[in-house]
């Protein structure tokens, strides 16, 4: 069950006050209705090279290079509720992803969910915690902010990162 996140939220506060919501049963799948899924594979913090393309891609490089960043500013651009999810390399190990300025506001629906990172589980206890989490955000004010209209106000969740 993903969790709407505030106005405002710090995205340190947003992991623990996830964690702490750990408690209730989630789905370990994207939403069903998501209008496109793009996956940070990159801890970086660089901006997307074409927020036009609908592809997640911060180098000229072969592949794709997806930082959190750069999801952020293709699901703004692309209609519809999109899901943001991550697969890092390694996964025995937390991955810090560490924005050296402000993550973009979040200006259209986004599911933002840490558990797709190998390695990573919700909690499954009734009491207590199990959670494990291996995304883990720091830096000079790493903030979610969503924005929109009176009339259709966007929404961001996210999942325990």
């Amino acid at each position: 069950m993903a969790q709407a996140l505030p106005a405002r939220c710090s995205v340190r506060n947003a992991l623990l006050a996830v964690a702490l919501v750990g408690a209730l049963p989630a789905a370990f799948s994207v939403p069903a209705g998501a209008a496109t899924t793009f996956t940070v594979n990159q801890t970086g913090d660089a901006a997307d090279q074409d927020i036009t393309d609908n592809r997640c891609d911060t180098s000229p490089a072969a592949g794709r290079q997806c930082t959190l960043r750069a999801a952020i500013e293709e699901a703004n651009d692309t209609p519809g509720a999109d899901a943001i999810t991550f697969s890092i390399s390694s996964p025995t190990s937390v991955k810090t992803i560490s924005p050296a300025s402000p993550l973009p506001a979040i200006t259209d629906p986004v599911t933002i969910d840490g558990y797709t990172q190998p390695g990573a589980s919700p909690n499954t206890l009734a009491t207590g915690n199990d959670a494990v989490l291996k995304i883990q955000p720091t830096g000079p004010t790493p903030e979610l902010v969503r924005t929109g209209s009176a009339s259709r106000p966007p929404t961001a969740s996210s999942r325990d990162w």
